[in-house]
């Protein structure tokens, strides 16, 4: 599987659909606001057939490895260890292992082509993550160097692997029983390490009011071979050019990146798929090609006895629907006269919008007009830093949830100085007070559960667009009906931000009486052509009458 849920967050996707299973929420639907953005965040994971070939290396200064490990013995050597890599797939996003054995001075530089530098400093078994490297030759290159630099760097456990990126992501809003197309998504992505996050507005999405699920394809799974073909850039990485079978009677030669036809008279000549899921009937797919040259020949796109012409050179896209469910096949006849010849250096293969086949859902989602705020609570938060296992920083990362409670039983802690003066005078000199409110949703499932007990903890949680936090600290027990999977909360939250407080850093006293408001206080007032006497800070002055 390519795209994995991440825990604790409100948008979990599954290949389950059933509501009646323990934990899945029976008849629990999450809100949706008409006005709400949609955040989820997934982790990439290679695929079996992910894992990036060996094909040449570079040693400089640190010489030849020995024991499956090459070393640095002194600094400013200007070291440098690389491996260029084949791969079938051209991929935004690559996972890097390997185990630096010993690291008794300086720091290991390790770099894919043209992606970001790691600078290491300690020994140990690293995965790391490069987006977008630089292809050479349809190759990268990872680089270990350094000339500051001593140590011992293992060379038999490196693996690299290609990961599905923001690129190969289908996003759909579904209907919430039949899992029928709504609508299709374009979310705006991040990408760190190998968290992707997705973001996108309701008002961009054509749904009205009702129950759905999100939808995601499986890169990885490739349901009906819509997302890829196996080695469509013809790598020659294990001694031939894997995932292709040929066929007919013209001449097909199968190299490092190309498909080469050679035709006599009336001949023909096939490349099929044999390695990714065969495509599904009735389904359209976009087949595109990148035809280097061409003579005398005229080249088809063909699923079972479905096929469409493939026209010009360079790279030429049409639209095929499959028939039954069969591979895909490009198809080269010899027409205008031998010799006839082409080369074809690339295919690919996307489904069109209304045949894609989903793999994951969510939960159902209850899409309306869920804004009153005395009803409905909009509970999101962001962190600093990347927390509870899910990436925030530089992510733009805002999970949020819109959960039907109450907010009431306003209470308040407080902290209280007196000082009590020899006269048995007493003064408040000091009080901090902070006030809280009990929050109560009911009826949650477990993976909702599991989201609010870390947002109320995040560096910033906001319900309904005010910064709160849990002033008890604690996480309170939830309480459930007799077997019942759905779960139900009381927590006490208070104003972020809120300040309260009095301090008196004098033994003055006020006495307060009368109020401005007042005017029967005539005699206690002092008054000067009807303008009160005040001291330079504005306090009335008055006048004692002793009886």
């Amino acid at each position: 599987m390519s795209f994995t849920s991440i825990p604790n967050q409100p948008i979990i996707f599954t290949s389950n659909t059933a509501v009646d299973c323990p934990g899945c929420g029976g008849d629990y639907k999450q809100l949706l606001d008409f006005n709400d953005q949609v955040f989820f965040q997934v982790e990439s994971t290679p695929c079996d057939l992910s894992v990036l070939f060996n094909y040449d290396t570079i040693e400089a200064e640190w010489g030849v490895p020995v024991d499956n490990q090459v070393c640095s013995t002194e600094l400013n050597v200007g070291g440098l260890y690389c491996q260029l890599l084949r791969t079938n797939y051209i991929y935004q996003l690559y996972q890097v292992e390997f185990t630096v054995l010993t690291l008794d001075q300086g720091s290991l530089s390790v770099t894919l082509n043209g992606s970001s530098t790691y600078e290491l400093t300690l020994p140990g078994t690293y995965t790391l993550y490069f987006a977008n490297p630089t292809m050479t030759n349809d190759s990268v290159t990872l680089c270990f160097g350094s000339d500051s630099w001593i140590g011992c760097l293992s060379t038999n456990g490196i693996r690299v692997y290609g990961l599905a990126s923001a690129n190969q992501m289908k996003v759909g809003i579904v209907d919430a029983v039949t899992l029928e197309t709504v609508d299709i998504v374009a979310p705006l992505y991040t990408v760190k390490d190998n968290k992707i996050t997705a973001a996108f507005a309701l008002t961009d999405v054509a749904v009205g009011e009702g129950c759905y699920r999100l939808a995601m394809t499986d890169f990885c799974t490739n349901t009906c071979g819509q997302s890829y073909v196996y080695n469509g850039i013809f790598r020659d990485a294990t001694g031939g050019v894997a995932g292709w079978a040929t066929s007919g009677t013209g001449t097909i030669t199968l190299s490092e990146g190309q498909a080469e036809f050679n035709l006599g008279a009336g001949e023909t000549a096939t490349i099929t798929q044999n390695i990714s899921n065969d495509l599904c009937d009735g389904l359209q797919y976009y087949v595109s090609v990148f035809i280097e040259s061409r003579t005398n020949v005229r080249i088809f796109a063909k699923i079972g006895t479905e096929q469409v012409q493939i026209s010009g050179t360079g790279y030429q896209t049409v639209l095929i629907t499959a028939d039954g469910n069969n591979p895909l096949e490009i198809l080269v006849g010899e027409f205008g006269g031998a010799p006839a010849a082409a080369v074809i250096k690339l295919v690919e293969i996307s489904i069109e919008n209304d045949s894609i086949q989903w793999d994951q859902f969510s939960d159902i989602l209850n899409i309306g007009d869920f804004n009153d705020e005395c009803k409905y609570f909009k509970i999101e938060g962001c962190n600093a830093e990347d927390q509870f296992n899910l990436a925030f920083g530089a992510s733009s990362f805002l999970p949020a949830i819109r959960l039907e409670g109450r907010k009431f039983r306003a209470q308040y802690q407080t902290e209280v100085n007196n000082f009590r003066f020899a006269s048995g005078k007493y003064q408040t000199t000091y009080v901090d007070r902070e006030k809280k409110w009990t929050f109560a949703f009911g009826r949650l499932p477990e993976y909702v559960l599991d989201f609010l007990s870390t947002i109320f903890y995040y560096d910033n949680c906001y319900v309904n667009g005010d910064l709160y936090y849990a002033i008890d600290g604690e996480f309170p027990d939830i309480e459930y009906n007799d077997a019942d999977e759905l779960g139900a909360l009381s927590i006490d939250l208070a104003l972020k931000s809120s300040k309260v407080r009095k301090t008196i850093c004098s033994n003055t006293d006020a006495d307060c009486l009368p109020s401005i408001l007042d005017n029967s206080d005539e005699p206690f007032l002092l008054a000067q052509d009807d303008q009160r006497l005040t001291t330079e800070n504005s306090v009335n002055l008055y006048q004692e009458f002793i009886l």
